[in-house]
C-alpha cells in the first residue's frame, strides 16, 4: 500500500507546501530577518563611508553611513530610501555603523570626520 508512488507523490507535495507555508510566514508576515541599508552621512559630524569607484564606473554616490536593523522594526519610509533624517536611537536590533579601517570592504573608503 505505501510503496504506491502515487503516495510518495502526495507526501512530497504535502512537504513542500508546508515548507513553502513556513517561508512566506517567516518572511513576509513576521518579517523575522535584518535589512542592510544606506544613508546620507554629514562628514562634519561622523567618519562616513565612500565608494571608491573604478575609471569606468560613474559614482554618483556621496558620503553615507550603514543601518543594519530587523524588517519588522524598519519604518517604510527607510525601506523606500526617504527618511535620511532617521537614527536608531537606541531600539533594540538596530546598528548604526560609521566608517573605520576595520570595517570597510572592497570598494569602500574612509571619509573622515572633519571639524
Amino acid at each position: 500500500m505505501l510503496s504506491n508512488p502515487k503516495y510518495f507523490i502526495f507526501l512530497f507535495l504535502g512537504l513542500l507546501f508546508v515548507v513553502a507555508g513556513h517561508g512566506i510566514k517567516v518572511y513576509f508576515f513576521d518579517r523575522n530577518f535584518e535589512i542592510d541599508t544606506t544613508l546620507p552621512c554629514d562628514p562634519t559630524l561622523h567618519s562616513c563611508f565612500v565608494s571608491t569607484c573604478g575609471e569606468e564606473e560613474t559614482c554618483d554616490i556621496g558620503p553615507y553611513y550603514k543601518i543594519k536593523l530587523k524588517a519588522s522594526d524598519t519604518p517604510i519610509c527607510l525601506e523606500e530610501r526617504s527618511c535620511p533624517q532617521f537614527t536608531c536611537n537606541n531600539k533594540s536590533g538596530c546598528e548604526e555603523i560609521f566608517c573605520s579601517e576595520l570595517n570597510k570592504q572592497e570598494g569602500e573608503g574612509c571619509l573622515l570626520k572633519t571639524n
